[in-house]
């Protein structure tokens, strides 16, 4: 199923720089990759500074997945 998603990271430090960042994208995911996502969010604290070239830390974040499509799921807001 495609979901949206939308990463929201507040007082983040990239390349010795603070700014806010939001990310929007498009995504196909499983109902087993988007619980693995929940799963990494939640009990990662290195989640996104582990993935992102340059990201040093993040204040506050979160993440949001919505279902785009016919199926009617709910939305997961995931704040860390």
């Amino acid at each position: 199923m495609k979901y949206k998603l939308t990463l929201i990271m507040e007082n983040a430090v990239v390349e010795g720089r603070k700014m806010d960042i939001t990310i929007d994208w498009q995504e196909d995911l499983s109902k087993d990759r988007l619980k693995e996502y929940m799963v990494e969010w939640i009990t990662n604290n290195r989640f996104l500074t582990g993935r992102m070239l340059g990201l040093r830390s993040v204040g506050e974040s979160s993440l949001t997945i919505e279902p785009l499509g016919e199926e009617n799921d709910t939305i997961t807001n995931v704040g860390v």
